[in-house]
Parts: C-alpha cells; structure tokens; sequence
C-alpha cells in the first residue's frame, strides 16, 4: 500500500510539475511568416523552430545534413551546415 501511494504521489507530482513547463519566449507573428516561408522554400523533412532571448533558432533537417539558422529581425544571422563529415560555419552577409 505505501508503494502504491508513493507511486501515486510521484506520478501526479510529476503532472503539476509538466503543467508548469512554458517556454519563455513564443514566436513573433513577423518571426512565423519568415519561419513559414524559409520552410516552404527550403521544403526540410522535418524542422523545429525555438524562440530565444535574440531571434529564432531554426533547425532543420534534410537527408543528408542538417541547417541550423539563426533568425534575428528577419534576416539569416548565422548559418551553420552539419554532415556526417565536417561542420561548415558560413560567414554572415554583410548589411
């Protein structure tokens, strides 16, 4: 019985405690429609777009390799490419 109830108390503690879990920035409506488009232009297998403190960090994923593009104010601010061989850093555009 105190296994029973300390099963059931660690599972709903664990509930609440999912409950409490927010990200801390969400995504501008400027920041989805340039996430939206850079997607339907790149056409990625899967991607996972993360607000930040800065910009956006945009990860997506292709067979071969993988882009990880920061997104500040509407442009690309960085830009790295990872294969299964190397990691190339492409240098920032400039303004």
């Amino acid at each position: 019985m105190r296994t029973l109830l300390t099963i059931a108390l660690f599972s709903f503690g664990c509930l609440v405690q999912g409950k409490d879990i927010t990200p801390p920035f969400a995504l501008t409506k400027q920041d989805s429609i340039f996430v939206s488009n850079v997607i339907k232009d790149m056409k990625p297998l899967t991607y996972t777009a993360t607000p930040t403190h800065r910009g956006v960090v945009l990860v997506m994923v292709y067979k071969d390799y993988t882009l990880i593009e920061t997104l500040v104010d509407g442009f690309v601010e960085d830009l790295v490419e990872l294969t299964n061989t190397e990691i190339i850093v492409y240098p920032r555009e400039s303004e």
